[in-house]
């Protein structure tokens, strides 16, 4: 198992701890040193590692950290053009409810 400073312990994989658990909060795994949310992210790890096997066999430099931050602002630009949709849909529904 693996501690913190304090001796509190510690998820195995994401470092989290009772006192700073992960957010939305977690619990422990059936009593291991493994979180539920690492635990949930697991059940789905065989489809992710065939994904990323496959990836880093045709990759120039299989880079991780960069394909993560690279899916991270993708999908910030997807956000804010749905919000973008969204906000321009409402104010078209109002133009519209202003003129009936």
């Amino acid at each position: 198992m693996k501690y913190d400073k304090d001796g509190n312990v510690k998820c195995r994989v994401c470092g989290c701890t009772d006192r700073e658990p992960c957010n939305p909060p977690c619990a422990w795994f059936r009593g291991s040193d493994l979180c539920t949310t690492c635990a949930e992210a697991l059940k789905h790890f065989g489809a992710w590692r065939a994904i990323l096997k496959a990836w880093r066999e045709v990759s120039h430099h299989a880079n991780l950290a960069a394909l993560t931050r690279e899916a991270e602002r993708l999908e910030a630009i997807t956000t804010a053009t749905k919000n973008n949709e969204q906000t321009a849909q409402r104010a078209a529904a109002r133009r519209r409810s202003k003129t009936n």
